[in-house]
């Protein structure tokens, strides 16, 4: 039985959803997507549950923060020659020159360009951000292997299916059928906090939900998880 509830919290109104079932103990879970629920036994006091919510929001705020964890969005890039664009934790310098064929390539330090119109910033973008999503869905496939053997079960955590795409506020999800979204601006991440991203959503095909076992699997299988998420915050800002 699922019942929606708002709780206040401060100045703020929470939304959450109480799960009954039957059982002894009440847990309070975020799942993937950020919803809060809270799963308790058939007669447990709607009171007892609010007032648990209200000892765990401080958790439940940094579970929600690590999930969602990403800073506001950049301002829009313009594409002109000289503006810095990140790949895997480096700082790169976009070069745009006349070139017989469309190519992006990273050359000493500069994303380097070659258009058939240089002057054409809308071309530059379009040839720029398919180089985007060919490169990671390349270095995605290869991280994404790598991090499924961290596992004693690889095939356990392998997504059914997996994709890469724009995202505003996460920075991956993985649906409890196994389908994999990957937000494409990882790709700009360091490597380190590629693979966290990566791990931390191959975790969620064994525990769904934030709970303590989703942390002490993670634990186990990438020791310095949180080195490798305070890497993401840093390379955020």
């Amino acid at each position: 039985m699922s019942e929606p509830h708002v709780l206040t919290y401060g100045t703020r109104q929470i939304a959450w959803t109480l799960l009954r079932r039957d059982r002894r103990t009440l847990e309070i879970a975020v799942t993937p997507e950020g919803a809060i629920e809270a799963v308790a036994p058939l007669d447990a006091p709607l009171a007892k549950v609010e007032a648990l919510l209200l000892k765990r929001m401080p958790w439940i705020d940094r579970q929600r923060r690590e999930l969602g964890g990403m800073a506001d969005a950049p301002l829009p890039r313009q594409h002109l020659p000289g503006e810095t664009h990140r790949y895997r934790g480096r700082a790169y310098r976009l070069k745009v020159e006349r070139g017989i064929r469309s190519e992006v390539r990273l050359v000493r330090g500069r994303l380097h360009v070659l258009s058939h119109a240089p002057s054409d910033r809308e071309e530059t973008r379009r040839l720029v951000e398919e180089w985007y999503r060919g490169t990671a869905r390349r270095v995605f496939a290869e991280r994404l292997e790598l991090a499924c053997a961290r596992f004693p079960d690889p095939d356990a955590v392998r997504p059914v299916q997996w994709q890469v795409r724009a995202m505003e506020k996460r920075w991956g999800s993985m649906t409890p059928a196994g389908r994999l979204t990957l937000n494409l601006d990882l790709i700009r991440m360091p490597t380190p906090a590629i693979d966290y991203v990566l791990t931390h959503e191959l975790a969620h095909r064994i525990e769904h939900h934030h709970g303590a076992a989703f942390w002490r699997l993670l634990e186990r299988v990438m020791p310095d998880w949180q080195e490798r998420k305070s890497a993401l915050e840093r390379a955020e800002r």
